[in-house]
């Protein structure tokens, strides 16, 4: 995903690029269920430096049995004296009782 951490921000020179990528992440108690659970990896690249911001070596609990996950959108903030800061909301699809229940995960920091 590429975007313009400002709106009026036509040039790509400043362009901030996440990427995320799932992978099979297998959790004991979610397994008994059937549930195939996955983590995630997120990096970003902006300005030329490039960061994981996320690499899953296990499942949280707090996530419970979680299926899949995708980028939902980005937050930024430009404070007049103070470093710009930021906001990734992932979006996680767990097992639910019906059927797949949605939550959102936020991922913050500094640009």
């Amino acid at each position: 995903m590429l975007v313009a951490p400002r709106e009026f921000l036509a040039s790509k020179e400043n362009a901030v690029r996440l990427t995320l990528t799932e992978y099979p992440l297998p959790s004991g108690e979610c397994a008994s269920y059937g549930a195939e659970t996955k983590g995630f990896r997120l990096e970003m690249l902006h300005n030329g430096v490039a960061r994981t911001l996320n690499n899953d070596a296990s499942v949280p609990k707090s996530r419970k049995c979680p299926l899949g996950y995708r980028i939902e959108r980005i937050v930024t903030h430009f404070p007049d004296e103070a470093p710009p800061v930021f906001a990734i909301l992932i979006q996680m699809d767990s097992l639910g009782f019906e059927g797949p229940d949605r939550r959102y995960l936020a991922i913050t920091g500094r640009l």
